[in-house]
């Protein structure tokens, strides 16, 4: 059933994004909806046993990679905490010169009225997940969640 309410949402939204209202919805969303979302993202409990901090500590350093990086910047972030740190969004190009290894893509994000479709790939991991968002009485939960390992 999580897999066709995700599906069904990400078909929606993608038919929004090919008559250009994606883009425009997600422009609304504030930095406090950007920090909520991915602190959400961050901390849902499915995902935790893939972090291995206790044989890894720089995975204790959460970072995104976008290539869409002007949509999502570092300030949208600011205040996202994991393992007592700031999480951090960089470029592709900055995950490479710093040889980072531990880092989270940031495949899609797409918006409608209220409802935010976010997809990661966490490639150390093998790991892909989807979450959909929702908009329940003015506050942003996660209604359906996917962890894949591919």
């Amino acid at each position: 059933m999580k897999q066709l309410s995700i599906l069904i949402t990400l078909l929606c939204s993608l038919t929004q994004a090919a008559f250009g209202q994606t883009d425009s919805q997600c422009t609304r969303l504030t930095a406090n909806d950007y920090k909520i979302v991915f602190q959400l993202a961050v901390d849902y409990p499915d995902l935790q046993k893939y972090y291995h901090t206790d044989t890894d500590t720089t995975r204790q350093n959460i970072v995104f990679v976008t290539h869409d990086f002007e949509s999502i910047n570092h300030g949208q972030l600011r205040g996202v905490i994991k393992f007592g740190r700031q999480v951090s969004i960089i470029t592709e190009q900055k995950i490479k010169d710093r040889n980072i290894k531990s880092y989270f893509v940031i495949v899609s994000l797409l918006c409608n009225t209220n409802s935010i479709y976010l997809k990661l790939s966490y490639p150390i991991e093998g790991l892909m997940i989807s979450y959909l968002f929702e908009n329940i009485n003015n506050k942003l939960v996660i209604t359906s969640a996917e962890l894949v390992e591919i």
